[in-house]
């Protein structure tokens, strides 16, 4: 009977590829050179294991030098998990409560409402229902500024709301500085060190910065690359001023931090195991604080996907505590995209296989990650192969067109 189940659970999907696809390598830097990216990091964790953390290409085109795995890249929006989870190490210390009021803990906090002011939690400040519009605030962090996390707060009372309290979803970033800030108020600690000292450095990421100022010192580090066209996306690939494009100071909690292949492998593993530290009995987080962050909130809208990309629509999405809960052909992901500029990278959890990976790209071509991402969960999950860096290069190739008419159109038109 031991026998017939192993070969059972050998042919059912979730256990039909326990290891990365054949040639993955080779593949990844396939993709790269088609797509003409310069480099990318990949990490993949399965079963507590690491299976894979390898860099592809070259951090720079100016310097190609290889990508290792510990080559840092900026990994933007997925860092809002880091914060999740340092609120989430306050709650079970019992200083912070998830249903608190923000201002029970920052009292001179305000929104554009007083009514908001009086009712916005700490969950809120996560889950991007406060009435806010979409990236609205934005212009407080980029381009850099000198603007304190402090002065960004205190300056969220002038930002009118697009819709009502609670009503409905508009990604911003700017509420995640209020939860840095609010950590800092709670701890006396910055949240660039708490996330250090309580985070990084327990869960053995060392090369892991939280922030611009120490990336630049480290000297392996991958260099952002854009396309500066007519429009942007269009062109060739050229290097960015690395400092030209940095981000504020201030949005540290919402995107700033910097991570490898060999640290986002760790960051992988804590998550799987619902917070443990690999190869201890010690925790970051308890299981059940692991499941709140992953517990959707709030229902995010779904853009339907053209033809060749519409296998890759869920048929739900929603927001939990600094990751994305979806389905993909039945199956549930959890994840979290990052985009800054020059950077493209995104963390994927398969919790019924015990699977996770992180792909990051110094480039801001939007084809390379997804593509690899699906192509990733395909394989995973036991599902037909196709090829998805296409679909995603034929998509945006095909939106960048219409772009570029319509931009040609609107100079035409002008008297």
């Amino acid at each position: 009977m031991r026998h017939y189940l192993a070969a059972l659970m050998f042919l059912l999907p979730g256990f039909a590829h326990a290891a990365p696809p054949a040639r993955f390598d080779a593949h990844v830097a396939a993709e790269l050179q088609k797509l003409g990216a310069p480099g990318a990091a990949v990490a993949i964790v399965e079963n507590g294991k690491v299976t894979l953390a390898r860099g592809y290409g070259v951090r720079g085109l100016e310097s190609l030098q290889r990508v290792g795995p510990d080559t840092l890249f900026q990994i933007g929006s997925a860092s809002k998990a880091f914060t999740a989870a340092a609120l989430a190490i306050l709650v079970e210390e019992g200083k912070i409560h998830w249903d608190d009021p923000v201002i029970d803990h920052l009292p001179d906090f305000r929104m554009f409402d007083p009514w908001v002011t009086r009712e916005i939690t700490v969950r809120d400040l996560l889950v991007h229902r406060s009435g806010l519009g979409l990236g609205q605030g934005d212009l407080m962090f980029v381009p850099a500024t000198s603007i304190s996390r402090a002065d960004t707060v205190r300056r969220l009372r002038y930002l009118k709301p697009e819709t009502s309290f609670r009503s409905s979803f508009a990604y911003d970033n700017v509420l995640y500085i209020v939860a840095g800030e609010l950590i800092e108020a709670v701890t006396g600690q910055t949240w660039e060190t708490f996330v250090r000292e309580r985070i990084l450095l327990p869960a053995g990421m060392a090369q892991t910065v939280t922030n611009d100022a120490d990336r630049f010192l480290a000297a392996d580090r991958a260099f952002p690359h854009g396309r500066l066209g007519e429009i942007r996306g269009v062109g060739p690939q050229q290097a960015l001023d690395e400092k030209a494009v940095a981000l504020g100071v201030n949005c540290g909690p919402a995107g700033a931090i910097a991570s490898s292949a060999n640290d986002l492998a760790r960051w992988l593993a804590i998550q799987l195991a619902g917070g443990q530290l690999a190869g201890s009995d010690q925790r970051l987080f308890s299981a059940a604080s692991g499941a709140e962050m992953w517990r959707p909130v709030v229902p995010v809208p779904i853009t339907p996907l053209p033809g060749p990309l519409a296998d890759a629509m869920p048929q739900f999405r929603s927001y939990a505590l600094g990751w994305a809960v979806q389905d993909y052909r039945g199956h549930r992901i959890v994840q979290h995209g990052g985009g800054t500029q020059g950077f493209r990278a995104v963390v994927v959890l398969i919790p019924e296989n015990n699977v996770g990976f992180a792909i990051v790209a110094n480039s801001e071509d939007n084809a390379l990650v997804p593509g690899v991402q699906f192509e990733l969960l395909d394989h995973y999950l036991g599902l037909p192969k196709h090829d998805w860096p296409k679909a995603f290069a034929d998509f945006f190739d095909e939106r960048n067109a219409g772009a570029l008419a319509a931009l040609k159109e609107s100079v035409a038109a002008r008297p």
